[in-house]
């Protein structure tokens, strides 16, 4: 196993939450052509108030991966349904708890929990992220964005390049 230096850490864990913020976009950009919407991203900071549309509106990843997956076709499912793993790794990284071992070392642990029930919390989320762990994650989730971009050209939908 390759040792992971911090500075490793930060550049994959960088990699894993690129892609991630890539597979939403490409999502709902998907969402903003298949809809035919009109009014484009924003071109510049500063606006206080945008129209809503597929790119701009407030909706959980998790929405869009099932709004995606469920608007698929029987024949499209088997090339570019989208795993909701993806979704709870990313609820994990941007809610969870990252531990280091005593004394502090790489691999970190990545834990993220439920809500209390009787005070008893589930365990939601539980991954050692090793340097194999960091790269098959965000290779998965660039794989993932893939399968929407192909989806998005298949389609004949103008944009993606």
């Amino acid at each position: 196993m390759p040792e992971l230096t911090p500075d490793d850490f930060n550049k994959k864990i960088g990699a894993i939450i690129m892609n991630l913020q890539a597979l939403e976009t490409v999502i709902r950009f998907f969402f903003f052509r298949k809809n035919g919407e009109q009014h484009p991203f924003p071109k510049r900071c500063g606006d206080r108030y945008v129209p809503s549309t597929s790119l701009t509106n407030y909706c959980q990843l998790r929405k869009w991966v099932r709004k995606f997956n469920s608007g698929l076709s029987q024949e499209e499912r088997p090339k570019y349904a989208i795993s909701e793993d993806i979704v709870e790794m990313r609820d994990a990284i941007a809610h969870g708890r990252l531990v280091a071992p005593d004394p502090p070392s790489l691999p970190y642990t990545l834990w993220k929990f439920g809500e209390p029930v009787n005070c008893q919390v589930e365990v939601k989320f539980c991954d050692v992220l090793t340097a194999e762990w960091l790269d098959s994650k965000w290779k998965l989730i660039a794989a993932e964005k893939d399968k929407v971009v192909a989806c998005f050209k298949a389609r004949g939908f103008q944009g993606l390049s």
